[in-house]
């Protein structure tokens, strides 16, 4: 084999090594997972299992974010005389929603007469009395994995919601 031959096999490897050390840089997996996760583990988690369920399986997780919705309160208004709306089994139904702070921020259906934005919810219940349901929902996050710094972030969450029960299971992959 001639001089330049050996140069050009010589460079044409390390452009092929070069390659792929960069591609395996690029597409390996750099997230950080919880201490007793596994991807058996995670596979066998299904919609409607307990988080007890699901921490025997999986352990705890690395993060947890917790989000609350706003707290509503519905008043069902009993009909006087027959309605043509068939599809409300419940008849009219007044709502009112509030911050965290117990302010009003929306008003639907009759109770749209008495209370208004900016209330607070002494106020409602001196006009209105107590509600017939009052609604407030949690819905919790469990991350078993989070991103490095560079590369492909496998991510591995639960939602949960008001009654501790898996509610969905998320499997992604996106790159860094």
């Amino acid at each position: 084999m001639t001089r330049s031959r050996k140069l050009m096999a010589s460079l044409a490897a390390t452009l092929v090594a070069g390659f792929a050390i960069w591609t395996y840089s690029i597409y390996r997996d750099t997230s950080t997972y919880a201490v007793h996760f596994t991807e058996e583990g995670f596979s066998r988690i299904r919609a409607g299992m307990s988080t007890q369920e699901v921490y025997s399986i999986l352990g705890g997780p690395l993060a947890i974010n917790t989000t609350v919705s706003p707290e509503a309160w519905f008043y069902y208004e009993t009909p006087i005389e027959p309605r043509k709306n068939v599809f409300n089994f419940l008849g009219p139904v007044s709502r009112v929603q509030f911050d965290r702070n117990g302010v009003v921020t929306k008003v639907s259906g009759i109770a749209e007469h008495s209370c208004h934005i900016g209330m607070r919810q002494a106020e409602v219940l001196k006009i209105l009395g107590q509600p017939a349901h009052r609604a407030r929902r949690s819905a919790q996050t469990l991350h078993y994995s989070s991103p490095g710094t560079y590369g492909v972030f496998q991510a591995r969450m639960l939602s949960v919601g008001d009654e501790n029960q898996v509610t969905e299971v998320i499997r992604d992959s996106f790159h860094n």
